[in-house]
């Protein structure tokens, strides 16, 4: 069984919907988490605990800003990621060039 909601945002003029996101996955989840997560194995926060929910929310300029330092976090991971992969194909193809070597001066 899953659990998935749709929430929409009534009025981006108040809260951004990309803010509203960014708080129900970092910020708002300790306090969910702490207070209302159920199950054993696969865990779920109920429907009433996001509908009482409350949260600060900071004036659009501040929700824009967190969106964006969001934004450069995630692209800041997938190219760390990226980096990784390459570096660890640049040791595999030097590996097997030093294997090479090796194989031809016995």
């Amino acid at each position: 069984m899953s659990t998935f909601y749709i929430l929409r945002v009534r009025d981006d003029a108040v809260i951004l919907p990309e803010y509203l996101a960014w708080l129900l996955n970092v910020a708002a989840r300790k306090e969910i988490v702490a207070r209302e997560l159920q199950g054993t194995t696969m865990t779920f926060v109920p429907k009433e605990a996001l509908a009482t929910l409350e949260v600060d929310l900071p004036p659009t300029a501040v929700q824009q800003r967190v969106v964006a330092l969001d934004t450069l976090m995630r692209r800041e991971r997938e190219l760390a990621f990226e980096l990784l992969k390459k570096r660890a194909h640049l040791i595999n193809a030097v590996a097997r060039r030093f294997i090479a070597l090796g194989e031809e001066r016995a």
